[in-house]
């Protein structure tokens, strides 16, 4: 079997990944490598382990300082 490293555009990614799937899986197998971003959270328990060690740290903020800080930055972009 060989392995080929492609690097696609978003607007060609779902495409080809439907025309691959058309294949057999004993022909092909599509192993995905993207980059995750630090930000993104693929599981609900990653985002529980992240909120418990957010609070542990006591770095987080409360819903209404968030609201208020959004709406600072909003103000100061609008002047």
């Amino acid at each position: 079997m060989h392995t080929l490293t492609l690097q696609l555009n978003d607007s060609v990614y779902d495409k080809l990944l439907s025309y691959l799937e058309q294949f057999q899986k004993e022909d092909i197998q599509i192993l995905e490598d993207r980059e995750k971003k630090e930000y993104e959270l693929s599981s609900r328990e990653e985002v529980q382990a992240r909120v418990l060690q957010a609070e542990k740290n006591g770095n987080y903020i409360s819903i209404d300082e968030f609201f208020t800080q959004i709406d600072k930055k909003i103000e100061e972009l609008q002047t």
